[in-house]
C-alpha cells in the first residue's frame, strides 16, 4: 500500500486531523520534511496511544513542583504556572497544547523542567523502563498497537512485549537472584530509594531460610519471598514473571503503600503482555483462551479482574473460587490484597491528573476494540 494512502487511512481512523505538532505527512506543493529542529523527537498517535496521557502526566510533574499545595490534578492552571517562579515556559498557548497532549516540547523545554521536577522527563520516553510507571505505559503502547509506518504491528507488538518481559524480570532481580545482584538502573529498590533490609524490619525470616541463603549466594531478600511465588520463577522462562507476580499477593510486605504501587503496576503491566502475546497469536477461540492455561490462566483471570475489570467484579464469589484454586488456604488474603493493589494502580494514575474512565478506554477488556469506539475518546480528551 502506498504511504499516502495509509497515511489517510490511519488518520480517518483517529477520527480527525492531526495535529500540525504530530503529523508527518507532507503539505501539498511541499517537500517531505520533518518540522521543528532536528533534535526533537516525532510521534505518530497512532503508533503511540499514551502520547497525550504521557504529557498530561508531565504537565503535572511539571504543575506540582511549581504550585505545591495549590496544585490541582484536574486543571491546567495555566496563568499560575507561566507566572510562577522558575517556571520552564511564558507561553500560555504552549502550556494548555501540552496539557492537550498537541504538542511537542524541545528538548530545553524538557531539561529545564527536570531541573523542577527531577526524572519527569522518563514519561516522554516512549521506550522507556526504568520505573513501574514508564513500564505500564509501555505495556500500555504495546497493547494499543495496531498501525505501524514502518514494519508489521504484530511483530513489533511481539518483540516489544518480550523487551518488557525481560525489562520486568531485571527489576525484580534484586528478589530472583540467589546471589545480591548489582543494582541496575531499572530494580525496584532504586526506585523505592530503599534496601531490601527495609522491607523485613517487621518480618523474621525462618532460621532454615537464612541458612539456605547463605549456602546458595546470600540474597536474603530471596529467601523472604513466599515458596509458591519463588518456585513459580525460572530465569528460562521469562513469562513466568508474571505467576511470580501474581503469586506475591500474599507476601506480608506488600503492606507498604510504595511496595505495594510498585508491585501492582509491574503485575498489570505483566497481564497486559500476557493478553497482548495470546491476542498475537490469533488463536481460534480469541476470547477465553487463558482459561486452558492451567494456574496462569486462573492467575490471569484474577489480575485481569482486579486491573481492568469493574471493581465490583473481584468481589463476586466467582472469584474467590477461582482464587481458591490458584492460592488454596491463602485464598481471601489474596483477593484482599489484589483489592488494595486495584486502588494503589488507579491512585498512582489519578495523582498525575488522568482519571479512571481514561486507563479503561487503554486497557479496556471489550472484544470488538475500534478506534471509532472506546479509544477516540480517550484519545482525544483525558
Amino acid at each position: 500500500m502506498r504511504r499516502d494512502v495509509f497515511d489517510e487511512m490511519a488518520v480517518h481512523q483517529m477520527g480527525g486531523i492531526l495535529p500540525r505538532e504530530l503529523d508527518v505527512r507532507p503539505r501539498p506543493g511541499e517537500p517531505s520534511r520533518r518540522r521543528g529542529p532536528r533534535n526533537r523527537p516525532l510521534y505518530r498517535l497512532w503508533e503511540y496511544a499514551t502520547w497525550r496521557v504521557r504529557m498530561r502526566a508531565w504537565c503535572n510533574e511539571i504543575k506540582s513542583a511549581l504550585l505545591k499545595d495549590e496544585h490541582h490534578p484536574a486543571r491546567p492552571q495555566t496563568y499560575k504556572v507561566v507566572q510562577a517562579m522558575g517556571s520552564p515556559l511564558d507561553s500560555p498557548s504552549t502550556w494548555l497544547k501540552w496539557w492537550e497532549g498537541e504538542a511537542i516540547p524541545r528538548p530545553s523545554n524538557i531539561k529545564r523542567a527536570d531541573k523542577l521536577a527531577p526524572r519527569a522527563g522518563e514519561l516522554l520516553d516512549i521506550n522507556g523502563r526504568r520505573t513501574a510507571l514508564c513500564r505500564h505505559l509501555f505495556a500500555l503502547d504495546v497493547l494499543n498497537a495496531r498501525f505501524r509506518t514502518i514494519g508489521d504491528p504484530q511483530e513489533f507488538r511481539r518483540t516489544q512485549a518480550e523487551r518488557l518481559i525481560a525489562g520486568i524480570n531485571e527489576a525484580w532481580s534484586s528478589f530472583l537472584d540467589t546471589s545480591i545482584p548489582r543494582r541496575k538502573p531499572c530494580d525496584i529498590l532504586n526506585e523505592l530509594g530503599r534496601p531490601a533490609d527495609y522491607l523485613f524490619t517487621n518480618y523474621d525470616i525462618p532460621a532454615v531460610r537464612k541458612d539456605w541463603a547463605n549456602r546458595t549466594g546470600g540474597n536474603f531478600a530471596r529467601r523472604a519471598l513466599p515458596s509458591a511465588a519463588v518456585l513459580q520463577h525460572s530465569w528460562l522462562e521469562p513469562l513466568s514473571i508474571f505467576r511470580f507476580l501474581a503469586m506475591l499477593a500474599t507476601w506480608e510486605p506488600l503492606e507498604d503503600p510504595k511496595v505495594t504501587e510498585i508491585w501492582a503496576l509491574d503485575l498489570a503491566s505483566a497481564t497486559l503482555m500476557i493478553r497482548s502475546l495470546v491476542e498475537n497469536a490469533g488463536l481460534r477461540r480469541p476470547r477465553f483462551p487463558t482459561i486452558r492455561m492451567g494456574l496462569a490462566g486462573g492467575l490471569h483471570i484474577l489480575s485481569s479482574t482486579a486491573f481492568f475489570g469493574p471493581r465490583y467484579l473481584l468481589h463476586q464469589p466467582e472469584m474467590l473460587n477461582i482464587a481458591r484454586n490458584a492460592y488454596g488456604d491463602e485464598a481471601e488474603i489474596a483477593l484482599k490484597k489484589l483489592c488494595v493493589a486495584q486502588d494503589g494502580y488507579y491512585t498512582a494514575f489519578a495523582r498525575l491528573g488522568l482519571p479512571e474512565k481514561a486507563l479503561r478506554a487503554l486497557n479496556g477488556t471489550h472484544w470488538d476494540k475500534t478506534w471509532d469506539g472506546a479509544f477516540e475518546a480517550a484519545r482525544a480528551k483525558i
